[in-house]
């Protein structure tokens, strides 16, 4: 077994003895290059280019050539492996501290972080330099990347410390933090909170006069208002915990923001209690809670929770002000009044960097049952507010030029271009567009899940509206797409519903994608999506009534969903089928209205029009279909309804024999 440690240097032992291998600095870096690799494995033409950027391609293929041969003599051929076109290590025979830091910092819990945070010894190959600029550019970026992961980490370390009021930790874990980055004024204040609280003020002001000093000959700036108002604190000689603990949580809050990188995160906000009932108290604590764990299922935004928001508690602070502190893109407040024997919640949800409301919701239940009340309004609550954000979010990022996207916001505006025409599954134009946006996001990370996902969903939309040459190879193309982006991450619920999808339209296994469609809704119970693969499943699998109940669900949910005309569709077939004709027309009509152009839905329309004896209609109806899907016949029924039993399928085709469909 190989010990390779990159923290602090390059420190190469074979266990159990620790024997120190000594390695040259070319080993060392091919080393560093397949441990920071997904799955420790690297092209050779990629190591080549890295670490022998200064020779031609040959005869730096020929350098890595003699390094792998040195380096397996050293570790072993059994732990460092490679073919004619890759280099790795065998998982099994090594064992790497920045693989370690990196899975507990993913983690995140506190006994990860602890675990990560000691894992991390210094800089990453710390005093190892080499002649090739692409590999120091390359080393430097991951090097900054660990660096800023391993001081978030024992920031947030050294706030559960204070807020537990172990003081002596949190000090520890802010000195920590300061060795690795001394001019970092945050890490300064929560070691100088954590001195004064602990009842050594003088060591406080200590180190705050030191912090100044620093700041003059190091930077030559002046501490930061946050800073210099500390400094009054501990002149006025304030220790009142809730005092130092609100500044420090909106100081360590603003530290974080860089956290979510690109990503539009949400706090949310203690919702007040408007009664004088202690009891209400409690009932608006607990629906605070509910909301930020049902807000966290979404992939999409990091959400703030009360930790970090709670001594924003009976403040009437200004939405901008908070967004500043917390880092936070949406705000989400919310209070509770008891009426009679309801109870009363209002919801708001915030732009914050202009504090203007961009939607409110008002909510009510029986106070008569306090616990179930509580769970079903904050679930109702956080499922009406997830759609919300995302259309806001949506309409933010479609008017940038993709160039100036991040990746995360790359991903976001091919779903916002998906559906800018307000079309079901978009238009062919726009299913192209969205489709270049996540390819190219795959071609920059080939293991984006999310990416993966989008692509797969392309090619369903391909098939399922006949807009590809040939559909059943894009069906096809869906199925392996779908499958891969589970593969890279099971805990997609996004991948997971396409999986569903794919299985009951292109596997006709409606049973497998029923369950593969729950498995994604109890990821995140609140996704559309998810929902809607679900109510295709129940549909075709004879589940009528499941089904129109999920969909009238869905409609309260997001009232201005994109697939609301497949939906109204889906409950016409619904209706249709469970004997009740005028619904299906109704709706099928509706289907219509929200999308002319929407072929299916005019398939439904139709069939619902025969099984209530309006021939005529129903054929002049017909004619409008051909003219725009030439193609449709009662093969392509077969083929893209999947009937779990047929006598539905049977049934189905009958409406549209009898209007002479062939």
């Amino acid at each position: 077994m190989i010990r390779i440690n990159l923290f602090g240097g390059i420190n190469v032992t074979k266990t159990p003895d620790n024997v120190k291998l000594h390695l040259g600095r070319k080993a060392g870096c091919l080393l560093c290059l397949l441990s920071l690799s997904d799955n420790l494995i690297i092209s050779r033409e990629k190591a080549a280019g890295l670490i022998w950027s200064d020779r031609e391609d040959e005869q730096a293929r020929a350098s890595l050539r003699q390094e792998l041969s040195k380096l397996k003599h050293i570790i072993g051929d059994d732990v460092l492996v490679a073919d004619h076109q890759n280099i790795w290590l065998s998982p099994d025979l090594v064992t790497i501290d920045v693989v370690e830091f990196l899975a507990n910092a993913k983690a995140a819990m506190p006994k990860n972080f602890k675990a990560a945070s000691a894992i991390y010894s210094g800089a990453l190959l710390d005093g190892i330099y080499s002649k090739s600029r692409e590999f120091e550019n390359w080393v430097s970026i991951e090097r900054d990347v660990l660096e800023k992961k391993a001081i978030a980490l024992m920031i947030k370390l050294a706030q559960q410390y204070f807020d537990a009021g172990d003081f002596e930790n949190a000090r520890v874990w802010a000195e920590n933090a300061i060795h690795i980055d001394p001019v970092s004024e945050i890490c300064h204040r929560i070691l100088i909170e954590a001195l004064n609280l602990s009842g050594d003020r003088a060591a406080a002001l200590l180190c705050y006069t030191k912090l100044k000093l620093l700041l003059k000959t190091e930077l030559g700036i002046s501490p930061s208002g946050l800073t210099l108002e500390l400094g009054k604190r501990l002149v006025s000689k304030i220790t009142d915990p809730s005092v130092v603990a609100a500044h420090k949580v909106a100081e360590i809050s603003s530290v974080l923001k860089p956290l979510f990188g690109d990503r539009s995160a949400v706090a949310v906000l203690p919702f007040a209690s408007l009664s004088d009932n202690i009891e209400d108290s409690f009932i608006a604590e607990g629906i605070t809670e509910d909301v930020v764990n049902g807000l966290a299922a979404w992939r999409w935004f990091p959400i703030i929770g009360r930790y970090s928001t709670n001594h924003y508690r009976d403040k009437n602070c200004n939405k901008s002000i908070i967004s500043n502190e917390t880092g936070a893109r949406y705000i989400v407040d919310g209070s509770v009044r008891r009426h009679g024997e309801y109870l009363l919640i209002t919801v708001e949800l915030c732009d914050g960097l202009t504090g203007l409301i961009l939607w409110s919701g008002r909510f009510e239940g029986k106070a008569d049952d306090l616990y179930s009340m509580e769970n079903s309004l904050s679930d109702e609550i956080a499922r009406r507010l997830e759609p919300e954000i995302s259309r806001f979010e949506y309409n933010r990022l479609y008017r940038q030029d993709p160039v100036n996207l991040s990746m995360w916001e790359i991903l976001h505006k091919a779903r916002v271009t998906k559906f800018q025409s307000g079309h079901t599954y978009g238009t062919k134009q726009s299913n192209v567009i969205a489709m270049a946006m996540y390819r190219d996001v795959a071609t920059l990370d080939p293991t984006s899940s999310d990416a993966i996902s989008g692509i797969a969903t392309c090619h369903w939309h391909d098939a399922i509206n006949s807009w590809s040459a040939d559909p059943a190879k894009s069906l096809n193309r869906a199925i392996f797409r779908a499958k891969q982006a589970v593969e890279l991450d099971n805990s997609n619920y996004m991948a997971l519903a396409t999986v569903s999808i794919t299985q009951i339209f292109g596997q006709h296994d409606v049973t497998g994608g029923l369950i593969t469609a729950r498995e994604s809704i109890k990821m995140n119970p609140s996704d559309i999506l998810s929902r809607h693969y679900l109510v295709c499943g129940l549909e075709f699998g004879g589940e009528f009534e499941e089904a129109i109940e999920q969909c009238n669900y869905m409609t309260r949910l997001d009232p201005c969903a994109p697939s609301l005309s497949v939906l109204y569709g889906d409950l016409s077939t619904c209706y249709l089928l469970s004997g009740h004709t005028t619904q299906a027309i109704e709706y099928a009509q509706k289907c219509l209205s929200s999308d002319p152009d929407y072929s299916r839905g005019r398939q439904r329309y139709i069939a619902a029009l025969v099984a209530g004896e309006k021939l005529s209609e129903a054929k002049h109806e017909y004619k409008v279909l051909k003219e725009a899907m030439p193609q449709f016949d009662l093969a392509y029924i077969k083929q893209t309804y999947p009937f779990k039993y047929k006598r539905d399928l049977d049934a189905y085709l009958n409406y549209f024999s009898e209007i002479g469909v062939q």
